[in-house]
């Protein structure tokens, strides 16, 4: 009966665990596509540890630096000194000048 009670408290608190947790993702990700910024990009860097990380570094027209991690396949497509425009609903930005 005690393995029982254990058991269900134990599952209420993964479920209560789990549903903050993607609750949180969801936040996160919906904060990204509702982000609108218009930006230059001055520098390109790489993690090279057990996975390859790849990120822009972008100094809005606001100032405010963003690093913005993409996939190799689209950090080979930008340089320093690219103009770029993050229009609301788009995950990442793209490539205006």
């Amino acid at each position: 009966m005690e393995e029982i009670i254990v058991l269900g408290f134990l599952l209420f608190v993964l479920a209560v665990v789990m549903i903050i947790f993607f609750g949180s993702i969801k936040e996160i990700f919906l904060k990204s596509k509702n982000d609108v910024w218009t930006g230059e990009v001055v520098g390109k860097k790489y993690r090279n540890k057990i996975d390859r990380i790849y990120f822009l570094l972008v100094r809005t027209d606001e100032k405010i630096q963003r690093r913005i991690q993409l996939s190799r396949d689209r950090w080979i497509k930008f340089k320093v000194g690219d103009v770029l425009e993050k229009q609301m609903g788009r995950l990442f930005p793209k490539k205006i000048s």
